[in-house]
């Protein structure tokens, strides 16, 4: 039901969309930026359904977060205008919100793949490209048996990510993984 925009305006959308990424990263009319980006990005992930993909629809709803909490008041260029009394003082119930977002998309992400399918390896050995998976085996693993492998260690990152960052002990450690876990999917597929 949401139709592109014609000729240029599809471009002009996304130069809009990264200029509005900028001010939000530097806390420049932050609100409105903020509120630009939730909705062009929600216009963009709209557009087509079938390009549905869990982390584009998270993007969305963490601009969403973001357009509404505070995150202006500190180390942002609009800081300056916000009275010193106000300054600094951020909701803890944002940072509960933003916390509570990212576990449950990990959580339900590791709960979907309890599936025989996906245990079994045959989800991956499907959706990875033969060559990547000749690639990722060895002499221990056929590329199915990389794939089994690649399974699991999905499983298990996702269902102990969350709580990976919930805690400080363990929470550098977690955004290396999580690092390293995107950049592998990136190349991967």
């Amino acid at each position: 039901w949401i139709v592109p925009l014609p000729g240029f305006g599809m471009r002009l959308l996304l130069i809009l969309c990264m200029i509005a990424g900028l001010a939000v990263i530097l806390g420049f009319c932050y609100r409105v930026a903020a509120l630009a980006l939730f909705a062009i990005l929600s216009y963009h992930f709209l557009l087509d359904s079938s390009y549905y993909q869990s982390t584009t629809y998270l993007l969305v709803l963490l601009t969403g977060l973001l357009a509404l909490s505070p995150a202006h008041h500190l180390l942002a260029l609009d800081s300056q205008r916000i009275p010193p009394a106000q300054r600094g003082r951020s909701s803890g119930l944002f940072l509960a919100l933003f916390r509570f977002q990212l576990a449950a998309v990990y959580f339900f992400a590791g709960i979907a793949k309890l599936d025989a399918d996906w245990l079994a390896g045959h989800t991956l050995s499907v959706m990875v490209p033969q060559q990547r998976l000749v690639a990722m085996s060895s002499s221990l693993l056929s590329p199915h048996g990389a794939a089994v492998v690649m399974s699991w260690l999905g499983l298990w990152f996702d269902l102990l990510i969350a709580p990976g960052l919930l805690f400080r002990r363990t929470r550098t450690f977690a955004i290396g993984a999580l690092l390293l876990f995107h950049l592998h999917n990136a190349h991967t597929f």
